[in-house]
């Protein structure tokens, strides 16, 4: 090899590296424009969400639980309704009857009874219990975490579990009072 072939294989060699740099560099400045959009993309969803929530909250619900999942509506469901504490009114997706089962079932999260036997019946200030003779007045709901607490007038209390999948309510985990068991509730409006 000669020094004029050396010397032509040292040029061809910087002129790859060369365009490996410029590649390189390139890529960088891509990445980082795409960082800096994902950013700015990030910043205009919380103002969103900020400015939604205090001029429609009712709004903010739906759209956030779309976004963020069934658990995190429930948190934000809980600070805007006031649900940290005990209210008599009834959260708004819990309202209705609700079929009793011992044993949970494998159904879609949308699942609907076609039966309500022996139903829980959840309404604004009182609730019936699956086989007692009438409903019981003055109750009270409060969220905490991902259950609800039913506050009864004879200082009992009714855990309600919600489970989800995804956005939707799928079923509730009750644990009545004086009773070890869990049971299952799934809507059967």
């Amino acid at each position: 090899m000669t020094k004029v072939q050396r010397s032509l294989r040292f040029i061809e060699w910087r002129r790859i590296k060369r365009e490996t740099m410029g590649i390189l560099i390139f890529g960088i400045i891509l990445l980082a424009g795409y960082i800096w959009f994902l950013n700015h993309q990030q910043n205009r969803a919380e103002r969103y969400f900020a400015n939604l929530k205090m001029s429609a909250p009712q709004q903010y619900l739906n759209e956030i639980k779309g976004v963020a999942g069934y658990n995190f509506y429930l948190r934000e469901y809980r600070r805007i309704n006031g649900y940290d504490r005990l209210k008599s009114k009834a959260p708004d997706f819990l309202l209705g009857r609700w079929s009793i089962a011992s044993t949970a079932k494998r159904v879609s999260a949308s699942y609907t009874t076609p039966e309500c036997l022996n139903p829980l019946l959840i309404e604004n200030g009182r609730i019936t219990l699956p086989n007692t003779a009438g409903p019981i007045n003055g109750v009270s709901y409060k969220l905490v975490a991902n259950d609800l607490v039913v506050a009864l007038p004879d200082s009992k209390k009714l855990e309600i579990g919600l489970v989800s999948t995804g956005i939707l309510l799928h079923h509730l985990e009750l644990k009545f009072p004086g009773q070890l068991k869990t049971s299952f509730g799934y809507s059967c409006r």
